[in-house]
């Protein structure tokens, strides 16, 4: 599965930066219990020259090897000015968040929009935050833990978008959105998406190929907010079905400065 995870992203390499945060079955034997992974071996930074341009740091995962799973990219844009994208590992370490928080506090960023991204943050439907959860890695914390340690003291974080949490149902049950003020004041946005057990449930084709579309606006402050799937979009038959409209679907999310 390694091999073909990696070999299914090489579309992107030395294209485009593309961001990846590791979840649960990214680690240990089964679901996410122990901390060791493979996931520096497949996605070293030297993979994807686009990270060179980008990645301004990072920090060692449980096994003391510095990897993408904790790891910072700076971009610059026209219209958005500075953001900086921070995604850390699943679970992840007081010291993690500690790093992250020196990050967006540093004066080097502090005058950046940070957008946080890690596994396990919202649950699904209701958006409460993950807490407790029956998963046996140590040190840890989940979504909580983590607002109340690193988003919510942080004046300049704006965004966090997470995945991880679903139950079979209707696609109510895969998605989850919450806006909170931080302790400057400012609105952070949430966002949880995984359509994983969408068509089919848990063994069936891995979602529909649902994707969560953010397109940020020129006007330097809108994201919009689409969900779209190329697998019913390639199809004259199901194209009609390629873009969801719901309340849950697509939105605008504005971003203070």
């Amino acid at each position: 599965m390694w091999e073909w995870a990696s070999h299914c992203m090489e579309r992107l390499d030395n294209k485009v930066p593309y961001i990846i945060a590791t979840g649960n079955h990214e680690y240990g034997y089964v679901r996410g219990d122990e901390g060791f992974t493979h996931f520096p071996e497949y996605f070293p930074i030297e993979r994807n020259s686009k990270w060179l341009d980008c990645v301004v740091a990072a920090y060692p995962n449980r096994e003391g090897k510095v990897s993408l799973e904790n790891a910072a990219y700076k971009f610059e844009d026209e219209h958005w000015g500075k953001i900086l994208v921070i995604a850390a590992e699943w679970a992840p370490r007081d010291e993690v968040l500690a790093w992250a928080k020196g990050l967006a506090d540093s004066k080097d960023y502090q005058d950046y929009t940070i957008i946080f991204i890690t596994h396990s943050f919202l649950r699904e439907r209701t958006a409460e935050r993950t807490n407790n959860e029956g998963y046996k890695i140590q040190p840890r914390n989940f979504g909580q833990e983590i607002w109340e340690k690193l988003i919510y003291p942080c004046k300049n974080i704006r965004m966090v978008l997470c995945g991880h949490t679903g139950v079979p149902g209707d696609f109510e049950d895969s998605v989850a959105y919450r806006a909170d003020k931080n302790s400057a004041g400012k609105t952070v946005h949430q966002m949880m998406f995984n359509v994983q057990i969408l068509g089919g449930g848990w063994e069936g084709n891995g979602g529909d190929g649902w994707l969560r579309i953010l397109e940020f606006l020129p006007d330097g402050k809108t994201v919009k907010v689409k969900t779209y799937s190329p697998l019913f979009g390639i199809s004259p038959t199901t194209k009609h079905l390629a873009h969801r409209t719901g309340a849950c679907d697509q939105f605008n999310m504005v971003i203070e400065k």
